[in-house]
């Protein structure tokens, strides 16, 4: 699959960076809404948004999804997000959103998630307001954050890894 992940914390992008590398996908990063706007208007190919809400830049998570669907772009868009109030999932479903992940990011669920996307599970919402969002499986809450270490013997990211302004440059596919 070719996933973007639009986040703006360099942490969080190495572990989904990681985690793609270990499921031979290909991920595109973007820091803002704008970029991820941009990249999405040109490049089809896109099977599936990884999405923070609380973005860098002038437009926030929740717009780029208002955008996409008034775009009658209807890829899958996954909230990845720090909010996780009670009735912030029912919020991000009712936007525009196929799936919620909340951070801090549980491997076990974004596998999962990234296993519906491939298995074609992981629908755009229904046109018609109100109606219900994809039968996707609920992230659990009460499963332990995972550390994943990849085959290549590179040692398992840390929960909370020391140091970075939380900062990332745009990362872009290498031509082949």
């Amino acid at each position: 699959m070719r996933i973007l992940y639009v986040e703006d914390n360099e942490i969080n992008q190495a572990l989904v960076e990681r985690v793609m590398r270990l499921k031979q996908h290909t991920v595109l990063f973007r820091e803002d809404g704008e970029g991820a706007l941009a990249l999405l208007a040109e490049d089809p190919a896109v099977d599936l948004i990884l999405l923070d809400i609380e973005l860098a830049g002038a437009i926030g998570g929740l717009e780029v999804i208002q955008t996409l669907r008034a775009r009658g772009d209807q890829r899958p868009v996954v909230a990845v997000t720090a909010y996780a109030m009670s009735g912030d999932r029912e919020r991000f479903l009712e936007a525009g959103c196929a799936q919620y992940l909340p951070k801090p990011l549980n491997i076990a669920d974004l596998l999962a998630t990234l296993d519906a996307a491939e298995a074609g599970l992981l629908a755009a919402p229904p046109a018609e307001p109100g109606a219900a969002a994809s039968p996707t499986p609920e992230p659990s809450p009460t499963s332990p954050p995972a550390q994943l270490a990849p085959p290549d013997g590179s040692p398992p990211i840390p929960d909370r890894p020391p140091g970075g302004n939380g900062r990332a440059p745009v990362h872009e596919e290498k031509p082949s």
